[in-house]
């Protein structure tokens, strides 16, 4: 028996990870350095470009928004759901999962927020600071 487990272990650790296996030991970055580097990636692809970004305006960067939230909420309602398993796409080996479509929610925040010259950073911080005051589910009873 400890052979058969020792040979599956050997197949599975030769094969490629994928991105996240490498980068997991990556230090983690900002928020607003997230944002940066969503934005150059996004205008680096022609997402940015001024005729495209011009017709989408905000509430069509809004809209990419709610489509990624959409994915994700797409991801948890496959059969088999694993809420932490990221898989890879057989054609171009594109990471998939609610991690990867949750990934992108973050990427398209980011990218409208450099867009706009807005700080995520103070943000986040002022805004997670008032609802650090609100009450118990915001005065609501259920």
């Amino acid at each position: 028996m400890r052979d058969k487990i020792s040979a599956v272990s050997e197949r599975f650790d030769n094969k490629p990870r994928g991105i996240a296996h490498v980068l997991s030991n990556a230090p983690d970055i900002g928020i607003n350095e997230i944002a940066k580097k969503a934005f150059e990636t996004a205008t680096e692809k022609g997402f940015r470009d001024p005729d495209v970004a011009a017709d989408r305006g905000v509430l069509g960067d809004l809209m990419l928004i709610v489509t990624e939230v959409a994915e994700a909420a797409e991801e948890a309602r496959k059969i088999g759901y694993e809420p932490t398993r990221t898989y890879y796409r057989d054609s171009d080996k594109k990471p998939e999962g609610l991690p990867a479509e949750l990934a992108d929610v973050i990427i398209r925040i980011g990218d409208m927020a450099q867009a706009l010259d807005i700080d995520l950073a103070v943000a986040v911080r002022e805004k997670m600071a008032f609802n650090r005051s609100r009450p118990r589910l915001h005065g609501k009873t259920k």
